[in-house]
């Protein structure tokens, strides 16, 4: 309950829309409730009075209840699934938003495809509760209420012989939904695996291929898949076995009433209006039941992935963290180290041990030693990336930790050991980290990189679907000038 209620405090900001769909939701749970009432005059006044007055009156309100419902149903529809999934689409925002500022450590300890599947599939199985879900139960508790308000008007005391069977629809939900929500937590875990063997495989298929580990691969991946097979399959027995089970309890209930009904029509204390009237409103109010027992089951599985999601959210971010409150206006002197030592969590061996070195301004500095010398390690520690575990670092005498995180990063280029590229135009890519970068100045970037003849590749245009060819290259006189574009066909998935 404490996780759904944090996960309708998302709700705050379209409180304006969800009073519109709570007030549809009122006139489809009233509209519902007519219907059951119209039962009563047309058996008696039509059928058993022959009054021809309601014999006109009732087809016009039947019509009129039924247009009026649809209109209402509509807008309750539209204006709850809007809510919800605007919900849904700021709560994903925010776990991305959150999984940029969060220290480089958590990427380390959390492969990036089961972050991808916190935003994905976690957040889609939230989508299903706050939207369908919070309609579902808006509306059908509200229909529920207004039938028993019927039911109650009709004979309160056949009410209360009805009712004694909700109770037993009750005990069920609250067991299945608990299990349910374990299994499905299983689940979004099996469906983490799959994306990160999947991602793995696809990032490295020149190496599956290299070693012929297709096969490997594959039986790898079937794993992993049976694994959400099963684990689906319990989801689903579990769901399936909802619906017969509050079914049976309803026929025993349903026949209780229809004994002690039957009996007080032949006794003449009911008439028979009044009985299917009655008989009508039970039967409307099955479906409700039936839809919330449904929704427990989707909410203990949209809680279950909420869990996870809110452990993200959880965790400070780099500014929460960052002591430093320092600017850095440049390098004047140069960079020092001081004894640093460096180990990675959850790791009994060190990485850096006791290093000590200057770097004067504009001096070039160059790291040479065997792979798993540390080279890497030290490097990341100059833009914060991790913190020492012992000594510190220092720029023009002042420790890297007091420097605000932003101030220092701002200063630093990065060129990386991996080659990456964002799915966006050359020219984006070129001046990433710069967004007011001018034409020129992306030229001369990609001359200086031997790119600017790759014509092919490099797209000046801001949209990738209407990009257009092109590439520059500097004249004599300083000017920029288009290249020939070249063709080139790359398929796109």
């Amino acid at each position: 309950m404490q996780t759904y209620l944090r996960l309708l405090r998302y709700l705050k900001p379209y409180w304006g829309r969800l009073i519109a769909a709570a007030l549809c939701s009122a006139a489809v749970a009233g509209l519902t409730g007519a219907y059951a009432w119209l039962v009563r005059p047309a058996l008696d006044e039509i059928f058993i009075n022959k009054n021809t007055t309601w014999l006109m009156l009732l087809p016009i309100a039947l019509m009129a209840v039924s247009v009026l419902k649809g209109m209402a149903s509509y807008g309750q529809t539209y204006l709850m699934v809007y809510v919800g999934t605007r919900v849904v689409t700021d709560i994903r925002q925010q776990l991305f938003g959150h999984l940029m500022r969060l220290p480089v450590g958590f990427h380390l300890k959390n492969p990036s495809s089961r972050m991808m599947s916190r935003v994905i599939n976690d957040v889609n199985w939230i989508q299903s509760a706050v939207s369908g879900v919070l309609k579902d139960l808006f509306q059908q508790s509200l229909t529920f209420v207004v039938l028993l308000g019927v039911l109650i008007y009709q004979n309160w005391l056949l009410t209360l012989f009805s009712i004694v069977v909700v109770p037993l629809s009750v005990y069920p939900m609250m067991r299945f939904g608990k299990r349910l929500r374990l299994i499905a937590t299983t689940g979004q875990e099996r469906t983490a695996d799959m994306s990160l063997a999947l991602q793995e495989t696809l990032t490295g298929i020149r190496i599956v291929k290299g070693f012929t580990r297709e096969s490997a691969e594959d039986r790898r991946f079937t794993r992993f898949n049976e694994a959400y097979f099963r684990t689906w399959m319990k989801s689903t027995q579990i769901s399936a076995i909802t619906s017969p089970v509050l079914e049976a309890v309803g026929i025993i209930g349903m026949a209780g009433i229809i004994w002690y009904g039957g009996s007080q029509v032949i006794n003449g204390t009911m008439t028979p209006g009044t009985f299917f009237s009655f008989l009508t409103a039970v039967f409307l109010m099955y479906t409700p039941i039936k839809r919330v027992a449904s929704a427990n089951n989707t909410i203990q599985q949209a809680v279950s992935a909420a869990e996870r999601v809110f452990m993200v959210l959880d965790v400070p971010t780099e500014a929460e963290i960052d002591t430093g409150v320092r600017e850095l206006q440049g390098v004047r002197d140069g960079i020092e180290l001081r004894r640093v030592t460096f180990q990675y969590d959850g790791t009994e061996a060190v990485a850096l041990h006791d290093i000590s070195l200057s770097v004067r301004a504009g001096e070039v500095l160059a790291l040479v030693g065997s792979s798993g010398a540390g080279k890497t390690s030290l490097v990341n520690l100059i833009p914060r990336f991790y913190d020492p575990t012992g000594g510190a670092i220092l720029i023009d005498g002042v420790d890297l930790r007091d420097i605000r995180l932003s101030a220092l990063r701002q200063k630093i280029g990065i060129v990386s050991q991996e080659t990456l590229l964002f799915d966006d135009t050359v020219r984006n890519n070129i001046a990433y980290g710069r967004d007011q970068a001018t034409a020129e100045a992306v030229a001369d970037a990609a001359t200086a990189a031997f790119a600017h003849e790759l014509s092919c590749v490099f797209r000046m245009g801001t949209r990738r679907s209407s990009a257009r060819t092109a590439s520059s290259s500097r004249g004599a006189n300083g000017s920029v000038s288009p290249l020939p574009a070249r063709s080139c066909a790359i398929p796109r998935f």
